[in-house]
């Protein structure tokens, strides 16, 4: 790859923690640490950059874009959440129905006649 077929890849980040999170994603992405480099340009600003070919340049600016943390990086993963925490409370709901049917007495579920009460009047 000649010289002329790479690509500077950059993201600004308000924080040193922010700017290392950047860098922290392109090498779970499979980026070379020892290419990414953090240049501080003023005293609230930093500077991510990372030099690519042009065939890693889509995916470098898709992490460097992609600041929502881990669980929105894979794909279908919010939903896949949504779909778990919905199981979860249809479970405890069921469960919870179940429960409460054990506490009726059982002359009200089964619709038979109130039992005579013990104490007797005199």
């Amino acid at each position: 790859m000649t010289y002329r077929e790479r690509a500077l890849v950059s993201a600004a980040a308000e924080t040193l923690e922010e700017a290392h999170e950047v860098v922290g994603r392109l090498t779970q992405a499979g980026f070379a640490r020892n290419s990414i480099k953090v240049i501080r340009r003023a005293e609230d600003l930093y500077e991510v950059s990372l030099p690519v070919g042009a065939a890693n340049r889509a995916r470098a600016e898709q992490v460097i874009a992609n600041r929502s943390g881990a669980l929105g990086s894979l794909p279908g993963t919010g939903a896949a959440f949504a779909l778990g925490v919905a199981a979860i409370a249809l479970g405890a709901g069921i469960a919870a129905a179940l429960t409460a049917r054990r506490m009726v007495p059982r002359y009200l579920r089964d619709g038979a006649p109130e039992p005579a009460s013990s104490a007797q009047e005199g």
